[in-house]
């Protein structure tokens, strides 16, 4: 059998009847079950893959990403992670997200002064991921 692109979860939560737990507690058990099994072990480009640098004009924006990804290569969900640059001078936004449903998380990068940047994405509840770098340069535009 040849099989691709599949992606197969299982969640199971077993609760006892007549044992009283709110909703918010059973999904509170739930995330820590999730949690024990489910750890990020890497971060990776979803943007940009294979260039050195991005290049944009000033006030141009570049949408820059990453995924992250449990010991088995799936996407982790609901993941925090922390969008930077530097030096100053330039924004990106956000600043602080969660990954979606594909593990993805998403910034947009601008700055109306030209230079250069890194934009680096984290994860502060997993330190030991590392980050991920997007080397920015921002080229002054022509004003007419």
């Amino acid at each position: 059998v040849n099989v691709s692109d599949v992606k197969l979860r299982f969640y199971y939560l077993f609760l006892t009847k007549g044992l009283s737990i709110s909703p918010k507690e059973s999904y509170e058990i739930y995330r820590s079950l999730r949690e024990m099994m489910i750890e990020p072990k890497d971060i990776v480009k979803v943007t940009y893959q294979n260039v050195d640098s991005v290049v944009v004009g000033t006030g141009q924006s570049a949408v820059l990403g990453v995924k992250v990804l449990d010991q088995f290569r799936n996407p982790v969900s609901g993941e925090r992670v922390v969008v930077s640059v530097d030096p100053g001078g330039a924004v990106v936004n956000p600043s602080e997200t969660y990954t979606d449903l594909e593990g993805n998380a998403y910034a947009t990068f601008q700055s109306n002064i030209a230079g250069d940047y890194r934009v680096s994405f984290t994860c502060p509840d997993h330190p030991e991921l590392g980050a991920v770098v997007y080397n920015v340069s921002v080229r002054a535009v022509g004003g007419g």
